[in-house]
């Protein structure tokens, strides 16, 4: 039996962002954090003085801090050039 996953995210006055069904989180620093979510999906923060406040993997919460100035889904597909040739 497959298992549903359950995503939802929470924004606090645009100063707390909290986020449930986090794979792992791609790469932060202060402006910019990418999070990978149980549905194959990307989520990125956009923001000023973004910090990580709390990230439990086990349960997939997520916490962040700061000013957050924009959310963007993407689909989790990575499209690259692979080379098939030696």
């Amino acid at each position: 039996m497959e298992q549903k996953t359950v995503e939802s995210l929470a924004l606090d006055d645009r100063k707390l962002l909290t986020v449930s069904g986090v794979e792992g989180v791609i790469s932060f620093n202060e402006s910019e954090i990418k999070l990978a979510l149980l549905s194959n999906t990307k989520l990125t923060v956009s923001g000023e003085k973004l910090t990580i406040a709390a990230f439990d993997k086990a349960s997939g919460l997520f916490k962040l801090t700061g000013k957050v100035n924009s959310l963007r889904y993407s689909d989790g597909v990575n499209v690259g050039i692979k080379r098939f040739f030696k």
